[in-house]
């Protein structure tokens, strides 16, 4: 019996994010690597524009990165019709907002669209709500998870 204690221990510790590992929230990954320059690093939630530039109009959320590197963060309760990543940048201007120019993550391929729904959307195969849209671009790499894990990130 002491074997499958031990065994089952972390499992669930870290269903109880006990083990620096979120839980519960829509969108989880981790950030590795090392940072380039000074500064803290930080994620954010922010918005894209169609060439990929960060949208200055789209507020950003602000999200502190866990013990290890782990990191969780929920949509915004009332989002634009835009597509929106999370990343990770070295605040360089201490104001704990990426600004243009700052250090940040690879892009790592994964959007994450708000749709209303309907035919005025730009991509197939988008439903209303939160979709995961993987470049390249498919009909079929769109899909709808309750939760988006392995949201990964790398300097």
């Amino acid at each position: 019996m002491g074997r499958t204690v031990l065994l089952v221990l972390p499992t669930v510790l870290a269903s109880c994010g006990l083990l620096g590992i979120p839980t519960g929230h829509d969108v989880m990954g981790t950030l590795s690597g090392t940072a380039p320059g000074g500064g803290d690093v930080r994620l954010a939630f922010v918005g894209l524009s169609l060439d990929e530039t960060v949208n200055p109009d789209v507020p950003q959320i602000d999200i502190s990165l866990e013990d290890g590197g782990n990191f969780g963060v929920d949509f915004p309760t009332n989002p634009a019709w835009k597509v929106y990543q999370v990343i990770g940048y070295v605040d360089s201007h201490a104001n704990r907002k990426y600004d243009a120019g700052e250090p940040r993550t690879r892009n790592n391929n994964k959007y994450l669209v708000y749709s209303r729904g309907g035919t005025t959307d730009l991509l197939s195969g988008l439903r209303a709500g939160w979709n995961l849209v993987t470049y390249p671009y498919t009909p079929g790499s769109v899909t709808q998870p309750k939760r988006v894990t392995g949201y990964d990130l790398s300097w």
